[in-house]
């Protein structure tokens, strides 16, 4: 038996997640639609090759999704007293992981769109040291837009995304016919830094020491030193030594601890024998 006031009483509770859900998908492909009117064929197709190795980025952030909001729904109920703590571990840890795939991706943008895509495609790349700079903020803001839907405020994110969207539909109409591709792809890093800083001063709001705890200035001078390494070291030695020089500023300006070493050690074990 149908019960229709049931199927309605769903249909009115999802509704705002539905539209937060439209509202995103709207938000993260506006771009290319405004690039289609205000642009030529040939920079659709630049600003897609870029934005197909972001599309695949993403999986990292949807993935977080999918794992993140049952766990944050449970303890918001049951465990409170433990949010904080799961909030900034898996923040520092993302702000960590994205730094260091962004950076050396910035750096070999043109040889990886070269190797991919060949040299037709070539001003592809600094679209995609562009839109690899939004990946951060993207990937950084999961915990907290999955923490605060768990707590309820689902509407405001609705009303943010949202207005975030508008904002950027906005910067795609001056920037485009301006700067082609390139306005596109500033737009969008303009707009997921923008989101990333709403959310972070709605979780500072509950959790004033949020960013002291996450070591945001010594993330920020990690930035820096990253940064330097891009402009003045010899891309050859970066090939193959940015990894390891990146985990060696990690420890030694202290970003992690032992503690949290032990945490990722036992994660990589768990799921190492899980694909066993």
């Amino acid at each position: 038996k149908v019960e229709f006031k049931q199927i309605k009483n769903i249909f009115i509770t999802g509704l705002p997640y539905g539209f937060l859900v439209a509202t995103g998908f709207l938000y993260s492909r506006i771009d290319i639609l405004m690039l289609k009117r205000f642009a030529s064929d040939t920079d659709v197709g630049l600003y897609s090759a870029a934005y197909k190795l972001i599309f695949f980025l993403n999986i990292i952030p949807t993935a977080l999704n999918a794992a993140l909001y049952p766990m944050l729904s449970n303890y918001c109920k049951n465990a409170n007293h433990k949010i904080e703590y799961i909030l900034i571990k898996l923040s520092k840890f993302l702000i960590i992981i994205t730094l260091l795939i962004s950076f050396y991706i910035y750096n070999y943008a043109f040889d990886i769109i070269h190797i991919l895509f060949g040299n037709s495609f070539i001003y592809s790349g600094l679209a995609l040291q562009l839109l690899i700079i939004s990946f951060i903020p993207n990937c950084v803001r999961v915990p907290i837009s999955n923490y605060l839907l768990a707590e309820g405020h689902i509407k405001k994110l609705s009303s943010i995304i949202f207005l975030v969207f508008i904002l950027n539909v906005v910067l795609n109409y001056f920037l485009i016919p301006a700067y082609s591709l390139y306005g596109a792809a500033i737009a969008t890093v303009f707009c997921e830094y923008l989101i990333l800083a709403i959310y972070y001063l709605m979780i500072i709001r509950k959790y004033p020491n949020f960013l002291r705890n996450i070591s945001f200035i010594p993330i920020s001078f990690l930035v820096f030193l990253s940064i330097m390494m891009i402009l003045y070291v010899d891309n050859t030695f970066l090939i193959f030594n940015y990894w390891i020089i990146y985990l060696f500023i990690l420890f030694l300006i202290k970003i992690i601890n032992k503690n949290e070493i032990s945490i990722i050690y036992d994660n990589i074990k768990y799921y190492m024998k899980k694909l066993r």
